[in-house]
């Protein structure tokens, strides 16, 4: 099976309300949106539509912050990782326990 397809098919899994395919799913993304919103922030300018989101994404993070110290560095590349990877999964009806999605990634 393709990487494509075995996505696709734990996708369509999770939106049946799969834990197990759910957590598998964290496993899998979970490392390469760290990865996405580490190039992204570091690059700045956002010349792609993920780009342009992982950077609103962070903006957002950080308004989210104001009576705290703002998270900088791996924190913000971690936080904002987070949330991306909660908001994909949400979309799904259903999709086990989107908040766990970095829960067991370990830092690079």
């Amino acid at each position: 099976m393709n990487d494509f397809s075995h996505l696709d098919n734990l996708a369509a899994r999770v939106r049946q309300g799969e834990w197990e395919a759910a957590d598998r799913l964290h496993q899998l993304i979970a490392p390469q949106m760290v990865h996405l919103v580490r190039r992204a922030l570091r690059h700045g300018a956002g010349s792609s539509p993920l780009d342009q989101r992982i950077l609103a994404e962070a903006r957002q993070t950080l308004a989210d912050n104001p009576d705290q110290r703002p998270p900088e560095g791996e924190a913000l590349v971690r936080q904002v990782a987070q949330r991306l990877c909660d908001n994909l999964l949400r979309r799904a009806p259903r999709a086990g326990a989107p908040t766990r999605c970095l829960a067991n990634t370990v830092l690079a």
